[in-house]
């Protein structure tokens, strides 16, 4: 009796072994990096991602960066045993005037390098969210609508944009997300409760979990949830 006991709690415990083997695989590690926004939403781990472990999430970003100025970085950025890929790289970009083409072979040489680094990954890419009138004050901040709207047409591949949209540029690795919509009044500048952070082109405070920034993620968990 005492055998068969023994029998079935090794039966048992191999199970479970087994089971967290193939949950633990089973699990993405996932990147968020780009521009001072995915700088400010550092410690949201697991706010975003709840039922991740904290380590499975890395959220990287560098304040004031262009998509040009963080290319060279892009392979330390996102680690080598990253599967989804979240860049959200372009509202830096918008404000100081980089034409859109030289943004957009940026976009591409970002995401081919972590492609040939590693074929199977996926890369979600964020649309330039709206920016609020008048931004918040900042000296220096104009009004980008037009600018932002013809990146998000590139991004998208709108025909009139004369891109083919980077979805296309990387059939069945890019994804991109509509963080622009949520956020947008109907005149395309930034509802100002949903922009509550820096300059009123960011989603919150730097670092501190608000309903702003849960208003602007939301997006983006849901298209990691549906990559996945």
């Amino acid at each position: 009796m005492k055998s068969v006991f023994l029998t079935l709690s090794l039966a048992a415990l191999l199970t479970v072994t087994s089971t967290a083997q193939t949950l633990k695989s089973s699990l993405k590690h996932i990147t968020i990096t780009g521009n001072s926004i995915a700088e400010m939403m550092g410690g949201f781990q697991q706010h975003l991602f709840p039922m991740a472990p904290p380590n499975y999430v890395t959220i990287r970003g560098q304040y004031g960066f262009t998509c040009n100025m963080l290319l060279p970085l892009v392979t330390y950025l996102v680690p080598a045993n990253t599967d989804i890929a979240v860049l959200i790289d372009s509202t830096n970009d918008v404000d100081t005037g980089v034409e859109l083409k030289t943004h957009y072979v940026c976009m591409q040489q970002t995401i081919n390098a972590l492609w040939m680094r590693n074929r199977a990954i996926k890369v979600v890419v964020a649309l330039t969210p709206p920016q609020v009138d008048g931004n918040d004050g900042c000296p220096g901040y104009t009004d980008e609508r037009a600018t932002i709207q013809a990146y998000n047409d590139a991004y998208n591949g709108v025909p009139s944009s004369g891109y083919q949209g980077l979805a296309a540029d990387f059939p069945g690795v890019v994804t991109i997300v509509d963080v622009w919509t949520p956020s947008a009044q109907s005149d395309d500048y930034a509802i100002p409760a949903d922009m509550t952070g820096a300059c009123g082109i960011h989603p919150g405070p730097a670092n501190v979990w608000t309903g702003s920034w849960a208003h602007f993620s939301q997006a983006l968990t849901t298209s990691v949830y549906e990559v996945m």
